[in-house]
């Protein structure tokens, strides 16, 4: 099963979205948003993220911008994502074990069972 990290009002979420609708898949949707995502659930998801923990953030989000934190620092990473959840890239898969940042969100069909 996969399950997507899912904002509704994001294009590459919603896009992402429709592809595993298409596909038949399994999966779960988790609107963090509106939805609890824990502390807990946040260092998860920075611990088993495939590639680099600073494309976790959106930068350019209104409600972070200017502010200063150390993208190489996963507890920073954690305080920033759990005061704005805004913040947090989407879409995000997790699959195998791992979660993956779906941008573009095309990436999330190396992920379906054919």
């Amino acid at each position: 099963m996969i399950i997507i990290y899912h904002n509704n009002r994001c294009s590459k979420s919603r896009h992402c979205l429709d592809l595993l609708k298409e596909s038949k898949s399994d999966y779960k949707i988790i609107e963090y948003l509106k939805d609890e995502l824990s502390t807990y659930a946040i260092k998860d998801i920075i611990n088993k993220l495939e590639g680099n923990i600073k494309d976790v953030i959106r930068v350019n989000e209104k409600e972070i911008k200017g502010l200063k934190v150390d993208l190489e620092n996963k507890d920073a990473i954690v305080d920033m994502i759990s005061m704005y959840k805004i913040c947090l890239q989407r879409p995000i898969i997790y699959v195998n074990k791992k979660y993956v940042i779906c941008r573009p969100p095309e990436k999330v069909l190396q992920f379906i069972k054919k």
